[in-house]
Parts: structure tokens; C-alpha cells; sequence
């Protein structure tokens, strides 16, 4: 077998590196049961000193081709683009704080907190900058890409709704629900108790949630290693499976091609 690594590691310790979704994945389909479920076990681990939380298996397959090391998620795509989206949704409410403190101390703890976030999430471009910077890309798709980078990383939560762009849609929801639920948590405290709070939602997610990782340089056996049901994720529905099951078929040139446009 090909396996390169496999370890159990924090989410700290698998967020810090450069992932790619591989064409062929299926869209971001987590909705409402989902997120809720995400967001009581991390509820539970935050009030609970010390209690870690299993978050499954995540199957990676390390592309080598032509000397640039890429990592692709084969299984754990789900569960990796909402927690992004959540550790952006803490980001997002520390910046919209800091224009309400005038506290030096306070000040210091959420530009701290923000920049500790830019290690799993990365960073979009600048005027100055026109290269990103970002550890999640959507390859080869572009809308999905595009609204990541554009609408997730660097803007606000919005209430237009995405039509005829269901991952959009899904990650627009889970990025409105993220900030919702935190700022229901954190509104009746004094800025200082805000701020722990937003601490104490980091470290749970990225200390207390544990995953086993899974790493392999072959295509097709990252594919036989492939779980298709995860503890906490929707069911892959038949179409899924057997998409799965011919790519790993196909071997790495399945990286490369789509069939009539189709996922």
C-alpha cells in the first residue's frame, strides 16, 4: 500500500497546509441538520474543559507530477469546508469588534486572534498583491472558487441568495449561520468576555477536534481507502458511489477530465 502517513491530528495540525478539491468531488451539500449537529459537539467540547471530539477520517492523495506537490481531499471534503467557513465566521466577527473597542489590550487580542486564524484559512489578494494566498481551492471550479474567495473569505455574510448555485447557496447558509449562532453567544457579554469566548470557539474547533488523517501518493488507492459515509455528513447518494467508484477505476488520469460538463 501507498499510505505516506496516517495519524491522528488536531484540526490545527491538518488545517496547516495547502488542500485542493479535486474535480470530481461532489458540491458542498451540507444544510441546517448538519451545521446544527457541527455546532453542538463543538458546544459540548468549548463547555466541557478538556473533552476532545473524534471528527472522522480524512483521506488525502499527494499529487508529485512535474516536481509541485499538491494535496488533494479525497474524503473529508464536508467536514473541511465548514469548518473554514466557521473559523472565517469567528475572523469576521473579531474584525467587526475591533471597530467597537477603543482598548489597547482588547485591540491587541483581536488583531492576535485574526492573525491566528490567516494560518488555516490563509488570505485572498490585495491592490498590492494580485496572487492568493488561500489554503482551500475548489479546482477547475470556478463559481465555487470564485464565491470561496470573493463572498466567504472576503466579505461579510450576505442575505442574497445564490439561485441555480447550490454549493454557493449551501456555503453562504453555513457562513450566515456560523456568525449567527456566535453573535447569539457572545451579545449580552462585555467586550472582554467576547473575546474569550471567540478564544474559546477557536481552540475548540482547532485543539479539541481530532481526525484521522490518512495520506497516500496513489490515486487509486486513496480511492479503495475512501470512506463513503461519515458519522456526521449526509449520505452519498447512489450517483455519488458510483462516481467514486469509477474514478478510482479510472487512476490519476481521472484528475484531468470531466464528462459532458458533469461533476
Amino acid at each position: 500500500m501507498a499510505i505516506q502517513s496516517a495519524t491522528k491530528k488536531t484540526m490545527d495540525e491538518y488545517l496547516n497546509n495547502i488542500y485542493y478539491i479535486p474535480m470530481n468531488q461532489r458540491d458542498y451539500t451540507w444544510e441546517t441538520d448538519q451545521l446544527e449537529d457541527f455546532w453542538q459537539d463543538l458546544l459540548s467540547v468549548k463547555n466541557n474543559s478538556g473533552r476532545q471530539h473524534f471528527f472522522g477520517q480524512i483521506v488525502v492523495y499527494e499529487d508529485n507530477k512535474n516536481n509541485e506537490k499538491k494535496k488533494y481531499i479525497i474524503d473529508g471534503q464536508q467536514r473541511t469546508v465548514t469548518s473554514m467557513i466557521f473559523l472565517r465566521a469567528i475572523q469576521y466577527l473579531s474584525g467587526e469588534l475591533a471597530k467597537e473597542t477603543d482598548v489597547a489590550d482588547e485591540k491587541k487580542g483581536l488583531e492576535d486572534l485574526n492573525h491566528s486564524l490567516e494560518e488555516p484559512l490563509g488570505r485572498t489578494d490585495n491592490h498590492y498583491d494580485s496572487s492568493s494566498h488561500l489554503h482551500l481551492t475548489f479546482e477547475n471550479e470556478i463559481s465555487e472558487n470564485d464565491f470561496y474567495s470573493k463572498y466567504i473569505i472576503a466579505e461579510a455574510p450576505s442575505s442574497v441568495k445564490m439561485k441555480d448555485q447550490p454549493a454557493c447557496e449551501n456555503m453562504r447558509i453555513a457562513y450566515c449561520y456560523f456568525v449567527k449562532k456566535l453573535k447569539s453567544e457572545i451579545d449580552t457579554f462585555i467586550m472582554d468576555e467576547k473575546i474569550r469566548t471567540l478564544y474559546d470557539f477557536r481552540n475548540a474547533l482547532l485543539k479539541n477536534f481530532e481526525v484521522m488523517y490518512l495520506e497516500t501518493n496513489d490515486l487509486g488507492e486513496s480511492y479503495v481507502i475512501f470512506e463513503t459515509l461519515n458519522a456526521r455528513g449526509k449520505d452519498l447518494e447512489t450517483a455519488d458511489l458510483l462516481k467514486n467508484y469509477v474514478f478510482s477505476q479510472a487512476g490519476e488520469n481521472c484528475m484531468m477530465w470531466k464528462v459532458n460538463g458533469e461533476r
